[in-house]
């Protein structure tokens, strides 16, 4: 029997340049091609998702698509992007966990990122 991811969580340090309370922060996951999960929905309100420099924000959930086999990790990407409504510098360290069907997990990490008005960061994930 396949062993399945079943679950992601993610979340941000924000470093030192905040992220603006009107700027939306997505993350898409795909393997093999195919979207198998995707959150964007923040940025509704100016008391919670102005994140200050040195705060941890999340961990949320990123829904799941569909069944995604822990065997393709090698041929799957998370993209992280910032959409602001205007112009944001955002500088941060984000995380993803993936919880498999075999109870582990995998968790990954990107220190010292930097994102610049629309941007995407684009990383492979390794099994």
């Amino acid at each position: 029997m396949p062993i399945m991811i079943y679950r992601a969580t993610y979340s941000f340090h924000t470093n030192g340049n905040d992220k603006d309370w009107d700027s939306q922060v997505g993350i898409d996951l795909v393997s093999n091609g195919s979207p198998v999960g995707s959150r964007y929905d923040f940025n509704h309100d100016p008391n919670v998702d102005h994140w200050n420099n040195d705060s941890d924000e999340g961990p949320w959930d990123c829904p799941l698509s569909q069944n995604w086999d822990a065997a393709t990790l090698g041929q799957s990407i998370v993209r992280f992007t910032l959409s602001p409504n205007g112009s944001d510098t955002w500088e941060c360290n984000a995380f993803l966990t993936l919880y498999l069907s075999d109870q582990s997990t995998r968790g990954y990490s990107w220190p010292n990122l930097t994102f610049v008005n629309h941007d995407s960061k684009i990383f492979q994930l390794h099994p």
